[in-house]
């Protein structure tokens, strides 16, 4: 079932929702606050229910990979926004000190305010990103899978069939047969970046990404490809689908993950009980073997 109501909308492509009004307070669950449900139950409580907590402050990587994103798959919006780069020295010749109460911290205010409602970036900071777009951008995987049909910024309001819990996500290339979820990392080599897809759920988000892509669409075929490129020199970048079928089951790990997640959750809504599942009862910590290592050293 697909939630069609006023606040929930099925499917909008970006700009007709921005980013803000996505991540504003709908009901509706992201992939990134069933993971805070996964890693802490009380946690998700705090943040999405009772609000106690503030959301999640962003970080200069996650700064990064938001111009990244723009540059790559916005590129007319990048540059319409992109403002004209901070001086590299201040008015009177020195490189910026910006000592609280000095000339250096008004002028570089003064700075900031021209730069109001833009895209505020130093020209190696702007070099960067630029680097790291190119990088993908020659990759004839790249012009494939970011072919004209697709759209960037694609929101999707959808309800779970199962549990009827309300449900969003945002795709960040979004075609109705392969849609691409865009990754900077640090280490974007295979070896590696498997690693970190174990590591951040990637087989649980994507599982999230591909339940409200096929409501959408009402079709099954509807497949993810993970674009990962590092952001360090020189900045490899590779295409990615997710293995994660268990050769014993023949199952998704990443859609039994997400489905336990999502019953889970009804769970606690339903009981209003967001202890985790460590807090009640008494439990035997098993040491691991290299703590009895540590003795033979002695």
């Amino acid at each position: 079932m697909i939630a069609e109501t006023a606040t929930t909308p099925v499917g909008i492509p970006c700009p007709d929702l921005s980013n803000e009004d996505y991540h504003a307070d709908t009901g509706a669950f992201s992939a990134s606050a069933l993971e805070d449900f996964r890693d802490s139950r009380r946690l998700f409580e705090a943040r999405y229910i009772t609000k106690t907590l503030p959301p999640k402050a962003s970080t200069p990587a996650m700064e990064l990979g938001t111009c990244v994103h723009l540059r790559i798959l916005e590129p007319e919006r990048y540059f319409a926004t992109l403002a004209e780069p901070f001086p590299e020295e201040a008015p009177d010749g020195k490189k910026w000190l910006r000592r609280k109460g000095s000339d250096h911290e008004r002028w570089w205010a003064e700075e900031e305010a021209k730069r109001a409602g833009k895209l505020a970036l130093e020209q190696s900071e702007i070099d960067r990103i630029e680097a790291i777009a190119q990088s993908v951008l020659a990759k004839p995987w790249a012009k494939a899978l970011l072919a004209r049909d697709g759209q960037p910024e694609f929101s999707i309001f959808w309800a779970d069939e199962e549990t009827g819990l309300p449900l969003k996500c945002r795709v960040d290339w979004f075609r109705p047969i392969v849609s691409v979820d865009l990754k900077t990392t640090s280490d974007a080599t295979p070896a590696k970046f498997v690693r970190r897809c174990v590591d951040l759920g990637y087989h649980r988000k994507r599982a999230h990404y591909l339940a409200g892509i096929r409501a959408y669409t009402a079709d099954k075929r509807a497949r993810m490809v993970h674009m990962a490129v590092s952001t360090d020199a020189p900045y490899s970048a590779g295409a990615y689908e997710l293995g994660d079928i268990d050769r014993t089951t023949n199952a998704s790990l990443g859609l039994m993950e997400w489905r336990y997640i999502l019953r889970s959750l009804k769970h606690c809504l339903d009981t209003g009980d967001f202890s985790d599942p460590w807090e009640r009862e008494v439990l035997t910590l098993e040491y691991p073997t290299y703590a009895f290592m540590q003795q033979s050293y002695l």
